[in-house]
C-alpha cells in the first residue's frame, strides 16, 4: 500500500493506496472510481505500473470491487475515489 506523506493532510487519507499519476489520469481514475467501485483504483495502478505496491494497490480494488455488493465496497470505493480527487487537485 502506497502511503501518501502530506504534513498537511487528514491523517485518515495517509491509509488510502493513491497511485501517483500525472493529475489529470489521477482526476480521471477517482471519477471512475466513484462510479465503478474498485475499477478507477485498478485502472491507476496499472497505468502506474509500480512494482512495489502493484500487489497491494491492484488488491484494494478487487476488494472493493468485490464488496461493493455488500456496500462497505461502494462507500470504500467513494472514499478512494474523493481522495484521489483531492490529491490531484493539489
Amino acid at each position: 500500500m502506497a502511503l501518501v506523506i502530506n504534513t498537511n493532510a487528514n491523517p485518515r487519507m495517509q491509509l488510502l493506496p493513491i497511485p501517483k499519476l500525472k493529475k489529470m489520469a489521477l482526476c480521471w481514475c477517482g471519477i471512475i472510481n466513484l462510479f465503478l467501485p474498485g475499477v478507477g483504483l485498478m485502472i491507476a495502478t496499472c497505468i502506474e505500473n509500480n512494482g512495489g505496491t502493484f500487489n497491494a494497490q491492484m488488491g484494494v480494488g478487487l476488494m472493493q470491487f468485490l464488496l461493493c455488493f455488500v456496500v462497505v465496497g461502494f462507500f470504500w470505493s467513494i472514499a478512494n475515489g474523493i481522495v484521489m480527487i483531492y490529491h490531484a487537485m493539489q
